[in-house]
C-alpha cells in the first residue's frame, strides 16, 4: 500500500512565524484525505486529481490510529474528467457541494443509505453519467445537483425526499421518466427545465408549491399524472403532451394551466375538481371528447377556446349548477367543432352563452336533472337536427333558447309523460317535429290513485322492476295488480291494494273483562252495554277514542257507591226527597229518587 505523508512545516524566521498547511494530510493508494476531529474526509490534491476507478474505504490507518472515512469534501473530485468509477462506502455521511462536478468520464454512481446530505451541484456537468441511485436517508435534492447531466437516463427519487430545489435536473436531456414520491412538498424553479426526452411524469398530492417554469422545454413529455390541490400554468405549451390524468385531490385548474398543449387528446378530469380557470385548455387542438365532472361549479372564460378537434361534450348529471364566466363573444367553446352536447345539469352564464353560434352542433341531449335553460343558450346552431329531453317535467325556459328558423329543421324527442304539455309551449312548439321516444312507454305504480313510482321501459323488453311494498297506516299491503312480463306497446298502470286491519277492543271494569269487540281501523267505537250492580252507579269509561286506532285498545270503566235509603234518611231528618220530575214526596219510591240535604247537596238513589 502506497502512503505519502505531508507534514506541516513550521519555519521560524526572526520574530515572524509562517505556518503552511498542505491541501491534504494523507494519501493512501489513489485517495487523498484530511484528518478532522479524528475522522477522515476524502479531499483532492488539486484539479483533475483522480482517474479511472476509485474505491473509497470505510476507514484508514495512519500512525497506528484507525480513522473512519465519513465525508467527501467540497470539490473533492471536481474536474476529474478521467474518473470513470467511484465506490462510496456506507461509512460516508455527507458529500460536499461540487464534489463530482465536471467528472465527465463518470457513468454511474450509487450513494449508500448512510449519506444524509449532498451539497448543491455535487454532480453537475457529469455529462456521461447515465444512472444514479440516491440514498434513502436524503430529505433534500439540492439545487443544480444533476445540472446538465445530459446522458442521465434513470434515477429513483427516494421516498424520504421533501424538497427538490432549483434546477436539480435541469438539462438532463436523456431522462425519459420520473416518479416523484408522495412526501415531496416543493419543487423549485426550473427543476426539469430542458429535460427534452422526458416522456412521463407523476406528481403526487403532497406537493404544495412549484417554482418558476419547472417543466419548460420538456418538449417530449407525453403522459402526465398529477394529484395536487391547485394546478397553475407550470405545464402549458408542452407540445407532445397527449395524456393527462388529474387525481381526485385536484380542486382547481388555474389560468392557462395547459394552454397550448396542442397534442393533448386524452383528458381525465378529477372527481374532486371544482374550478377550471380562464384559458385553462386554450388551443388544445387534438382534444376530441370532454367530460366535465358534476362537482365542477365554475369554468372560466375561453377555457376551451380553439380546441378545434373537440366534437363531443358531456356535462355530468348533478344538482349543483355550473357557471360559465363568458363575458365576451369569444366564449368558452368558441372555435371548437362541437357536434354533440349532453347537458346533465343547470347552467348559468354572464352576457354570452358558452354554446352560442355553435355552427357544427347537431345534437343536444338534456338530462333529467335539468330544470331550466337560460335564454339564448343555443342561439345560432344552424346545423341542429335533434334535441332529446329526459326530464320528467318541462324545463323552464325563455322563448329564444334556439334560433326559430333553425328549429324548423330539427326534431324534438321527449318522454311520453310530457309530450302533451310540451308540444303546445314555446320555444318547443317551434320544432319541425315533436315525437315520443321510439318504443318507450311508462310503467306507473299507483297507490290510492296517486303515482307511487314511474319507470320508462322500452317496448317488448322484460319488466324487471319489482317495487318494494308500500306502507299505509292501519292497513296491510295485499299486492300489485297484474304486471305484464313484457312491456307492451302502450303505457301500463299497476295499482297497489290494501286490506284494512282489524284490531281488538277490550272493555274492562276492574280486573274483569265484560266485552271484547273486533273493530276495523278507523271505524267509530260503539259503547259496550254496562251491567247493573246493586248499590253502585256506573261512573263512565276512561280514555275512550272516537275511532279505532292502528293497534289493540283496552278501555276501562268504573262505578261509585250508592248509600242505602234507610241510612241516608236516618242521618238527617231535614232531608227532602224528590222524584226525577222534581216533585217533593214524603218517602222514597221505587225507581230513581233525588235526596236533598239541608246544606244543599243532592244524591241520586235507585230504589228497587
Amino acid at each position: 500500500m502506497k502512503r505519502t505523508i505531508f507534514l506541516t512545516i513550521l519555519a521560524h524566521i526572526a520574530p515572524l512565524f509562517v505556518l503552511h498547511v498542505s491541501a491534504y494530510d494523507i494519501q493512501i493508494d489513489t485517495v487523498y484525505y484530511k484528518i478532522v476531529n479524528n475522522e477522515a474526509t476524502v479531499t483532492s490534491n488539486g484539479y483533475d486529481s483522480y482517474a479511472d476507478t476509485v474505491i473509497i474505504p470505510c476507514s484508514i490507518e495512519y500512525g497506528g490510529v484507525t480513522y473512519p472515512v465519513t465525508s467527501i469534501e467540497e470539490s473533492a473530485f471536481g474536474g476529474s474528467s478521467r474518473l470513470t468509477m467511484v465506490e462510496i462506502p456506507n461509512s460516508i455521511k455527507s458529500i460536499g457541494q461540487f464534489a463530482f462536478e465536471y467528472c465527465t468520464g463518470l457513468t454511474s454512481v450509487v450513494i449508500p443509505n448512510s449519506v444524509t446530505t449532498i451539497g448543491h451541484s455535487a454532480f453537475s456537468y457529469c455529462t456521461n453519467l447515465k444512472s444514479a441511485v440516491l440514498s434513502n436517508s436524503l430529505t433534500l435534492i439540492d439545487e443544480y445537483l444533476f445540472f446538465d447531466c445530459s446522458n442521465l437516463k434513470s434515477i429513483a427519487i427516494p421516498d424520504g425526499i421533501k424538497s427538490i430545489n432549483e434546477s436539480a435536473f435541469r438539462g438532463c436531456k436523456s431522462l425519459t421518466s420520473i416518479v416523484i414520491p408522495n412526501g415531496v412538498t416543493s419543487i423549485g424553479n426550473r427543476v426539469f427545465y430542458d429535460c427534452s426526452s422526458l416522456t412521463s411524469l407523476e406528481i403526487p398530492n403532497s406537493v404544495k408549491s412549484f417554482g418558476y417554469k419547472p417543466f419548460a422545454n420538456c418538449d417530449k413529455l407525453e403522459a402526465l399524472s398529477i394529484d395536487i390541490d391547485y394546478v397553475d400554468s407550470w405545464f402549458n405549451n408542452l407540445p407532445s403532451l397527449k395524456t393527462l390524468v388529474l387525481g381526485d385531490h385536484v380542486e382547481t385548474i388555474g389560468e392557462e394551466a395547459f394552454a397550448g398543449c396542442s397534442n393533448l387528446n386524452s383528458l381525465n378530469l378529477s372527481k374532486g375538481l371544482k374550478t377550471i380557470g380562464v384559458k385553462a385548455f386554450y388551443e388544445c387542438e387534438r382534444l376530441t371528447e370532454l367530460t366535465i365532472p358534476n362537482h365542477v361549479t365554475e369554468i372560466g372564460e375561453q377555457a376551451f377556446y380553439g380546441c378545434k378537434g373537440l366534437t363531443k361534450l358531456t356535462l355530468e348529471d348533478g344538482k349543483e349548477p355550473l357557471t360559465f364566466s363568458s363575458t365576451s363573444v369569444a366564449n368558452t367553446f368558441m372555435k371548437t367543432s362541437l357536434k354533440e352536447i349532453y347537458l346533465g345539469r343547470n347552467i348559468y352564464y354572464f352576457n354570452y352563452s358558452p354554446f352560442g353560434a355553435m355552427e357544427m352542433l347537431t345534437t343536444i341531449t338534456i338530462g333529467e336533472d335539468v330544470t331550466k335553460l337560460p335564454d339564448m343558450a343555443f342561439l345560432g346552431s344552424s346545423q341542429l337536427t335533434d334535441v332529446f329531453i329526459y326530464t320528467t317535467s318541462v324545463p323552464v325556459t325563455g322563448e329564444s333558447v334556439f334560433t326559430e328558423s333553425y328549429q324548423k329543421n330539427a326534431t324534438l324527442h321527449v318522454p311520453y309523460s310530457i309530450y302533451d304539455e310540451i308540444k303546445v309551449l314555446r320555444p318547443w312548439v317551434q320544432f319541425g317535429r315533436i315525437i315520443n321516444y321510439e318504443g318507450l312507454y311508462n310503467l306507473t305504480y299507483l297507490v290510492d290513485g296517486e303515482k307511487y313510482k314511474n319507470f320508462v321501459i322500452k317496448q317488448y323488453t322484460a319488466i324487471e322492476e319489482k317495487e318494494e311494498e308500500p306502507e299505509k297506516e292501519g292497513n296491510t299491503f295485499s299486492g300489485w295488480s297484474e304486471i305484464p312480463e313484457i312491456m307492451p306497446e302502450h303505457d301500463v298502470e299497476v295499482t297497489g291494494s290494501f286490506t284494512t286491519n282489524t284490531y281488538q277492543l277490550t272493555w274492562m271494569i276492574g280486573d274483569e273483562i265484560i266485552q271484547i269487540d273486533s273493530v276495523l281501523y278507523g271505524d267509530s267505537i260503539v259503547l259496550a252495554e254496562v251491567p247493573y250492580i246493586e248499590g253502585y252507579e256506573f261512573a263512565g269509561w276512561i280514555d275512550m277514542p272516537e275511532t279505532m286506532p292502528d293497534h289493540d285498545v283496552i278501555i276501562t270503566g268504573s262505578y261509585t257507591d250508592i248509600l242505602s235509603i234507610g241510612g241516608l234518611m236516618a242521618e238527617d231528618k231535614r232531608k227532602q226527597v224528590y222524584t226525577v220530575g222534581g216533585q217533593l214526596i214524603a218517602q222514597p219510591r221505587k225507581g230513581v229518587n233525588i235526596i236533598k240535604t239541608a246544606d244543599g247537596k243532592t244524591v241520586k238513589v235507585l230504589l228497587k
